[in-house]
């Protein structure tokens, strides 16, 4: 399998994986304010990740360099873009959420790796990045915002600065992954998650929040099933989006990894007994081919 096949591949995973977490987290998150979520989401998903990499073969210091650049990527993409991200979820109508928070970080990192990387795929990727544009398109529009409540300005300010934070993280990250001082992937997650939960815990404990915090995980039940969403989303999401990051160009990987729809539709029909109509099923159509073109042109 070529690194470009492997990296569509990661990117799908991540996009299903974040499809079926947003879910969860939204359920979890009834109990916890959006710091004290990616406080404990941060730490624990650092903690499984780097259990993973001892048993695997052990942990390979990075360069000064790539660490500083993994710890910024996750300053900026984890503690400040996840915590504005918890806090819009509630403040956002389904329209606007669906525009900057599920694509919208994923379509603004594939324009900044074009102006600061210099990423340039080939016109058949574009096709097909096109196409997946406009399935989304298709997938998302029209949208019934009877339900959710309408958009404040609070959600849509934090909504702007979580789509932002993330795509500023990914470009940020990307010169870590790759070269001959390329941090490998899981490490890499490790580090960013692992930045952005300390730097939020040493926030929690100048603003006296921490006891909060620990106090809703004194619920056994709740605890696990916490650690077993971000287990998910910690392997599932946030590695397998820097394994896409690193193996394709950023506008690419941002494509691909703005397909959440397409995922969270499939889990309505099945269990929400959604019914689809034509527009949604040729959207599914036109992102599956979208999806076909560049993994076919990206492993050229």
């Amino acid at each position: 399998m070529s690194a470009a096949t492997l990296g569509v591949a990661a990117a799908l995973g991540s996009t299903a994986s974040w499809a079926l977490c947003g879910v969860l987290f939204k359920r979890l998150g009834e109990r916890l304010d959006p710091i004290g979520m990616t406080v404990a989401k941060s730490l624990v998903a650092a903690a499984l990740i780097f259990a993973a990499v001892l048993s695997v073969g052990g942990w390979t210091p990075p360069s000064a360099r790539s660490a500083v650049l993994l710890a910024a990527s996750g300053i900026v993409g984890v503690a400040i873009g996840d915590s504005f991200f918890f806090a819009a979820l509630s403040r956002l109508s389904p329209l606007l959420l669906a525009i900057l928070l599920l694509a919208g970080p994923d379509v603004l990192s594939g324009v900044l790796g074009l102006v600061c990387l210099g990423e340039f795929p080939c016109w058949q990727v574009w096709c097909g990045i096109a196409a997946i544009m406009a399935a989304m398109g298709l997938l998302m529009f029209p949208m019934d915002t009877t339900e959710g409540g309408r958009s404040t300005v609070r959600g849509i300010v934090y909504g702007v600065i979580a789509l932002a934070c993330t795509a500023v993280g990914s470009v940020i990250a990307k010169p870590a992954l790759v070269g001959e001082a390329a941090v490998p992937s899981l490490e890499a997650t490790a580090l960013r998650m692992a930045a952005g939960g300390i730097v939020l815990c040493a926030f929690g404990a100048v603003t006296g929040r921490c006891g909060t915090w620990l106090a809703t995980f004194r619920d056994k039940r709740y605890a696990v099933g916490f650690a077993g969403v971000t287990a998910l989303v910690a392997f599932g999401g946030f590695w397998l989006s820097l394994v896409a990051i690193r193996d394709l160009e950023i506008v690419t990987a941002g494509a691909l990894l703005s397909l959440e729809p397409l995922f969270v539709l499939p889990m309505m029909i099945l269990f929400g007994r959604h019914k689809t109509c034509l527009r949604e099923v040729a959207g599914m159509v036109l992102a599956v081919a979208g999806v076909v073109t560049i993994a076919v042109y990206s492993a050229n």
